[in-house]
């Protein structure tokens, strides 16, 4: 593979390499994006692309996810970093420059498969129709899930004004009750919820609606399993969390209560139609409940039927 930054390419054919896109699964040509001041090139081994992305970076192309920093450091100002016996060797080459950076030093980086890093996903084309969707709410940047679904942030990740074209764009408005607001907590994803899903430590707090586009204009309806994850009792504030869940603006769960497990609940329902967008609300029987999500999942299952249909099971 040759990278022509911020494409790639076959070295025997010239072909443009592409990959699925992860929501609508349609081919896209392979891209990554490094925000932030980047001299140097980059040096890289057959599972990584090393560099520098205002700070020293790296891109695992198994894994996909986005690029990935390591705060604080910077990589020299030409080839410093070099993959070498299963280690990443970064000797000191910042001294002098005039870049201002706390630390000083050479680096070596290791493999730690029990350890997660947020990363910036960059991916262009249709994100409709779409066919699997996972949304961390609050998160810092973007994950994926051991069994391969990539969970996107919301917000998205912020970059720099001559980048933002390169990033990947979910038009999704969340609207909040008066006092809601984005929370992140420091507990690392997997502890929080299991292997599952990498969501949970972060979330939105009061939120009221969610409404985001699955099916184009020109895709028809569709049928769709939506799954909402609830972060704990404890890590949202609220004594108590009853409220209503509306789908599509039917309501399919009354007075739910997130409960008071650690590893947080969740709703699975199964059977939702859906023509444009998805509407997820949350009814609250009080003005001192804050609902929290955590996150959602859109599963496409079926074109739609002639009749609307609505099923839960409860975690």
């Amino acid at each position: 593979m040759i990278v022509a930054e911020p494409w790639a390419y076959d070295l025997k054919t010239g072909q443009q390499r592409t990959r699925p896109n992860p929501i609508s699964g349609v081919e896209a040509p392979w891209q990554f994006l490094r925000p932030g001041h980047h001299c140097g090139a980059l040096s890289a081994c057959p599972q990584m692309l090393l560099m520098r992305s205002g700070f020293t970076a790296y891109y695992d192309l198994h894994d996909d996810s986005g690029i990935r920093h390591f705060a604080g450091h910077r990589a020299g100002c030409w080839i410093n970093t070099i993959p070498a016996d299963g280690l990443v060797l970064q000797p000191e080459a910042s001294a002098g420059c005039l870049c201002l950076f706390p630390i000083m030093c050479s680096v070596a980086l290791e493999p730690r498969p029990d350890h997660y890093r947020w990363g910036i996903y960059s991916a262009k084309g249709s994100n409709t129709p779409v066919q699997q969707l996972a949304v961390n709410l609050g998160a810092s940047g973007d994950l994926r899930a051991p069994q391969g679904a990539l969970w996107l942030a919301y917000p998205r990740p912020k970059l720099p004004a001559d980048r933002a074209a390169m990033g990947f764009t979910l038009d999704l408005k969340v609207e909040f009750f008066s006092g809601g607001e984005y929370v992140s907590h420091a507990t690392p994803p997997q502890t929080a919820v299991g292997p599952e899903c990498p969501i949970r430590s972060s979330f939105a707090q009061g939120v009221k609606r969610c409404t985001l586009p699955l099916r184009g204009d020109a895709d028809g309806p569709g049928e769709y399993t939506i799954r909402l994850y609830f972060p704990p009792v404890a890590d949202s504030g609220a004594s108590k969390a009853t409220f209503d869940v509306k789908l599509q603006g039917n309501i399919v769960a009354n007075a739910f209560d997130p409960g008071r497990s650690p590893q947080g609940a969740s709703l699975e329902f199964t059977g939702i139609r859906v023509d444009h967008n998805l509407e997820v609300e949350f009814i609250r029987a009080d003005e001192k409940m804050m609902p929290a999500l955590g996150g959602f999942e859109a599963i496409y299952t079926s074109p739609a039927t002639g009749t609307k249909t609505k099923q839960v099971a409860l975690e």
